[in-house]
């Protein structure tokens, strides 16, 4: 049997929480509409109808067009959507996205347009409505913002400039663990930026004007991701190494009270031991061993000063790594300011103005690759 479009609406009534279509010939386009109770949808191997259209399907929820060769997709007042399974179809837009702003998960599997459509956001569909909707809404704004890389630029050139980012000899772990972060998240903020910025580059019909442009802003965003994997394999050395600073020194002071308890006279040489064992001078803690060993067994000042000697090589280690979490910033820091002065920064903004003023006035759409 054949099926069309009021076949369809006499088999399935109004009143229905679910549909299942599924292995059924189509003739004409499918259009599902005011149907008020509708939560969960289901289409599977429907031949033949190259467009669907869902329409005032208010409670629709979860929705599914699975190998239905369809070529076209219209949603409309369809506001509940969280689910939505195109697969193996044939479609060649994403408009059928707009107005789904409760949208969650998104399958698109098997639609080579669709891919293709989305590999200058590296897959990400949110980001694509995200630019689609900032370009309908204030195309100038974003022509400006888009060209505002420059500037983007030189502010990271300009960090580098000052003192050192990040001091050279922590005393707070915790404190700076947290600085370390936050100067993290700016990176990976800048990332993302960045990676939705040259998104945007790529679906403006630009390309003779602007390969250059694009090619550079590629070439810096690859060393800054390189920078926040680098920054955040030594962040995750740091905070374990942390971690096991804050353990030592608990172990420490509980053995301390231990070693003290009942011989509060001896205090003092407790910590003379740690200092001299902290500066590692040798002379000093031979001495400030000898006078303990009087005192306590010389099994607790052994373990007494391997304790404090692993504290200090973990200063040693947490320092180390400040230094070049330092190295890392700089050097990338150093590769803006060669982007920066590079030749390709000599573009005529002028230029770049007059086209994307005409883009705008003439509100021309956006244009994929």
């Amino acid at each position: 049997m054949i099926y069309n479009q009021a076949s369809f609406d006499k088999k399935y009534h109004k009143t229905l929480k679910k549909v299942e279509f599924e292995d059924r010939k189509f003739q004409g386009q499918l259009v599902i509409k005011d149907y008020s109770e509708l939560e969960d949808l289901y289409l599977q191997n429907v031949k033949s109808a190259e467009k669907v259209v869902l329409r005032n399907l208010t409670q629709l929820q979860n929705c599914t067009i699975w190998d239905c060769n369809a070529k076209e997709l219209a949603i409309e007042n369809c506001p509940r959507i969280k689910k939505l399974k195109v697969r193996k179809n044939s479609l060649i837009n994403l408009n059928f996205l707009t107005n789904l702003n409760n949208l969650e998960e998104l399958d698109i599997d098997d639609n080579p347009q669709l891919i293709e459509l989305l590999k200058p956001y590296n897959g990400d569909w949110k980001t694509w409505k995200e630019v689609q909707k900032i370009s309908k809404e204030n195309p100038e704004q974003l022509a400006k913002r888009l060209w505002d890389l420059q500037a983007e630029n030189k502010k990271l050139v300009e960090l580098k400039d000052k003192e050192s980012i990040i001091p050279n000899n922590p005393t707070d772990f915790e404190k700076k663990y947290q600085e370390l972060k936050r100067f993290l998240h700016s990176l990976t903020s800048e990332e993302k930026l960045k990676t939705k910025e040259i998104a945007v580059l790529k679906t403006k019909d630009l390309t003779d004007t602007l390969s250059g442009k694009i090619s550079d802003q590629e070439r810096n965003l690859s060393q800054l991701q390189e920078t926040v994997e680098e920054y955040e394999e030594k962040l995750r050395v740091y905070e374990a190494d942390k971690n096991r600073i804050i353990q030592k020194e608990k172990q420490l002071e509980e053995l301390k009270k231990t070693v003290a308890n009942n011989k509060p006279e001896i205090t003092d040489d407790l910590e003379e031991l740690l200092e001299a064992q902290q500066e590692n001078n040798q002379k000093w803690l031979k001495r400030s061993k000898n006078r303990l060993i009087k005192q306590i067994t010389e099994e607790k000042v052994n373990d007494l000063c391997q304790l404090q000697r692993k504290i200090t090589q973990l200063k040693s280690n947490i320092n180390q790594q400040v230094q070049q979490i330092n190295q890392i910033i700089n050097n990338y820091y150093d590769n803006s300011r060669v982007y920066h002065n590079s030749k390709h920064n000599e573009f005529n903004n002028n230029r770049f103005d007059q086209v994307y003023f005409e883009v705008a006035q003439q509100e021309i759409p956006l244009k994929t690759k």
